[in-house]
């Protein structure tokens, strides 16, 4: 069964190198040069906050387009593709 969490509408879901977190769409997050404040950075990483989640702060590029029903449709769509695979591979 899936929570409010799971919902791409409301949460964006990030895959971090111990899982998944999920972030609500909601959150703005620190700019990293906030959160770091006395560290210089490079510039690429201007854009970038970090964004408070139960696993602890991740790091990640702001939401870069909100959620739409286009992206619902795609998501069911890819799902459907990967319920096929699954099921022609038995």
């Amino acid at each position: 069964m899936s929570s409010s969490s799971d919902d791409p509408k409301t949460h964006r879901m990030l895959h971090t190198r111990d899982g998944v977190v999920s972030i609500p769409r909601t959150q703005k997050g620190v700019p990293l040069n906030e959160y770091f404040q006395n560290a210089d950075l490079p510039a690429d990483l201007n854009r970038t906050v970090v964004f408070a989640t139960q696993k602890g702060p991740v790091v990640a590029k702001p939401d870069p387009v909100p959620w739409n029903e286009q992206h619902t449709e795609k998501a069911r769509d890819y799902a459907a593709q990967i319920k096929s695979m699954i099921e022609d591979k038995g």
